[in-house]
Formats: C-alpha cells, sequence, structure tokens
C-alpha cells in the first residue's frame, strides 16, 4: 500500500516519527494510530487497538500492535528537551 491508500483507509495518524531497527538497512517513518472506540463489532479491530505502521518511503512495509522501531537520537533528545 502507498501512503495515500493508508491515509484513504485510516485516515491521518495520531503521530508521526522516523525510528530505526537493526532488522532495518534504513531509517522508517512510523504512523501511530491510537486505539479509540472499545465497543466495536469484531471485524474493525483496526479502529479498537493501537496500530503502528511503517512506511519505507512511500511504501507500507509493516503493521504492528506493538512498536517496531526506536526513536532517532535527535528526535528523543527534542523530546527531552520540550519536557524540561
Amino acid at each position: 500500500m502507498t501512503i495515500s491508500q493508508v491515509i484513504s483507509v485510516y485516515g491521518e495518524p495520531d503521530s508521526k516519527r522516523t525510528v530505526s531497527s537493526n532488522e532495518w538497512s534504513r531509517m522508517r517513518e512510523e504512523w501511530f494510530y491510537s486505539g479509540r472506540y472499545s465497543a466495536l463489532p469484531v471485524g474493525a479491530g483496526y479502529l479498537k487497538e493501537d496500530l503502528y505502521l511503517y512506511f519505507d518511503g512511500d511504501n507500507l512495509t509493516n503493521i504492528s500492535r506493538k512498536p517496531l522501531g526506536k526513536r532517532r537520537l535527535e528526535d528523543a533528545e527534542n523530546a527531552e528537551e520540550t519536557i524540561k
């Protein structure tokens, strides 16, 4: 799936960040969708559970219920500065 196809199915993500993993040769963009609707019927699980989607360029490469990547060092340092 491409980024535009993902947006048409899932909508815009709650957050985006660049992450790395020992399993990937390059950085990937991680999109996070927070679960919102716990009372939905079976089959609508993508709306009631947290999801992490990973992109290599314009292509969706992974969908997971748990984060797969590690935050980039620069992103982590910027987050710490924001908290202070």
